[in-house]
């Protein structure tokens, strides 16, 4: 029952927060909320006290695990589909685009989960692949998605796949080393309903713009086929993750009672407790940091290539190393408030509404010391409500932005708001449902 509720939970909060990527923030930054909250369904699929005890560390590493598949352009691969320019050359971009993106994330997971158990990994095989995670951008780009190698799904847009391919590389092969078949059935699991998922998502749009699906919605312009794709692959890729770790659980049954999973050893014993207060106020200053330096390299020829490297390193590998090390602190900026740092980023910077200016500067500099603060307090309180009140405030502000400006000003009813009307009553749905089945689960 533990665990059919675990699964449900991940399909459902991974449809909500795949879909609510996009809308307020995208690339990256927008991945981290699904992969906050496929990480705690992952976390209570295990089953195990002592890994739920740690949930939000799971959750963790589900958020920053989400992360570099954002720099995956998709968005004319779905031309490829919807227009059937080259719908068999798009189906196979979204298939292996939705592979890796889930791979990787669900690799992270599983690989965090023993890297905290101290069972498989040690203190070098992680600094592997924090390694491996900074070098996969450059190498991986250069390697497979430029000059004679590269392997193109979109007509204008650079690829990027490359990168998320030698992540899965690097994790895979750590793996096989460690003969840790539970993470790698995990992955596996994962990078099929996620590439399964992406797949039936496109065409889900594809008939749905054609008037073959949802006719009543397409008639009304009331169809929001895009979303429809995102909220399918959030769906399948949270569904396969947990999935993934029943089906691990089972083949695998002795795994999960080994290192600290059976005793009260605690976290990984590599730092101080201390310092997990420490690593998570560095992390926090490296996403000031980002922040500030993109504002001074905007018209810069190399300023973007560098920001996505910075991007993927602080966002991704920085706190991936400083979760396996054991910092709690690095767990409680994740669950929540960085997300809201990077919407805070978004609505400021993002839009020229401060610039480059002195209080540009101070407010992240707030923004930190608030980070700091909350980091003290959450790792003492409960986080049972952080993952559902950081999913509210991304509803409330969707919600009232579609509010503000209806796509179709000029009819009356639900048919100014457009497709918002279908997109935001999901929104709506899968939080309700989310909130319950979380309720239920713990």
């Amino acid at each position: 029952m533990n665990s059919l509720l675990a699964i449900l939970f991940s399909a459902v909060a991974g449809s909500h927060g795949w879909g609510m990527r996009g809308t307020l923030l995208g690339h990256g930054k927008g991945a981290l909320l699904p992969g906050l909250l496929i990480g705690l369904g992952a976390a209570f699929a295990t089953g195990n006290p002592k890994v739920i005890q740690f949930a939000w560390m799971i959750a963790a590493f589900g958020a920053v695990g989400m992360f570099p598949g954002g720099g995956m352009s998709y968005g004319e691969t779905v031309g490829l589909v919807i227009r059937r320019e080259a719908p068999k050359r798009g189906t196979a971009g979204f298939a292996l685009k939705g592979f890796l993106w889930f791979a990787v994330a669900a690799g992270v997971i599983s690989v965090g989960i023993m890297s905290l158990g101290m069972t498989v990994y040690t203190l070098a095989d992680v600094i592997l692949l924090f390694c491996i995670f900074v070098l996969a951008r450059p190498l991986g780009i250069k390697l497979f998605n430029r000059g004679k190698n590269k392997l193109y799904f979109s007509k204008t847009r650079k690829e990027s796949w490359g990168e998320n391919l030698l992540m899965l590389a690097g994790l895979t092969c750590v793996m096989l080393v460690h003969g840790d078949w539970f993470s790698l059935t995990v992955t596996l699991v994962a990078g099929i309903f996620g590439a399964l998922g992406w797949v039936v998502g496109i065409w889900g749009y594809a008939l749905g713009e054609d008037g073959k699906l949802f006719r009543r919605l397409s008639s009304r312009e009331m169809f929001g086929g895009w979303k429809l794709m995102e909220f399918t692959l959030g769906a399948f890729g949270g569904l396969g993750t947990a999935l993934g770790v029943v089906i691990a659980k089972a083949l695998f049954p002795g795994v999960l009672s080994q290192g600290w999973f059976a005793n009260d050893a605690g976290l990984s014993g590599y730092i101080p407790q201390g310092a997990s207060l420490a690593l998570g106020l560095v992390w926090c200053g490296l996403c000031v940091f980002v922040t500030v330096f993109c504002l001074l390299t905007e018209n810069k020829s190399w300023g973007e290539a560098a920001e996505d490297f910075l991007f993927d390193t602080v966002y991704f590998a920085v706190p991936f190393l400083f979760l396996c090390l054991g910092s709690y602190h690095t767990a409680c900026f994740a669950a929540i408030p960085v997300m809201l740092y990077v919407l805070v980023e978004k609505y400021t910077v993002g839009r020229k509404a401060i610039g480059k200016t002195i209080p540009t500067v101070l407010l992240y500099a707030l923004t930190a010391l608030i980070l700091a603060a909350d980091a003290i307090l959450t790792a003492a309180i409960p986080l049972s409500l952080v993952a559902l009140g950081c999913m509210s405030v991304y509803l409330v502000i969707n919600c009232i932005s579609h509010l503000r400006k209806p796509g179709f000003p000029d009819k009356k009813g639900p048919a100014r708001y457009g497709s918002a009307v279908s997109v935001d009553a999901w929104f709506i749905l899968s939080a309700v449902l989310t909130a319950i089945l979380w309720f239920l689960m713990v």
